[in-house]
């Protein structure tokens, strides 16, 4: 099942989920949460997720320190 998810684009007609690629799907929206997080604003999500997680920021990209 995982190998079908992940194989990549695969039409509707062919089989397939008809979603495209999931991992540049993920890969995308990843980076669209760095730049959020990385961009000024006083959002409640924003304040939360720096008092949980403690991000570090580096070049301007957060990198989250365990602990």
């Amino acid at each position: 099942m995982r190998r079908f998810l992940w194989c990549g684009m695969r039409d509707k007609k062919k089989g397939g989920l008809g979603i495209g690629s999931l991992m540049s799907k993920n890969r995308a929206l990843l980076f669209k949460w760095i730049w959020r997080l990385s961009s000024p604003s006083s959002a409640l999500w924003k304040s939360l997720i720096i008092n949980l997680y403690k991000p570090d920021f580096e070049n301007g990209v957060p990198t989250f320190i365990e602990g």
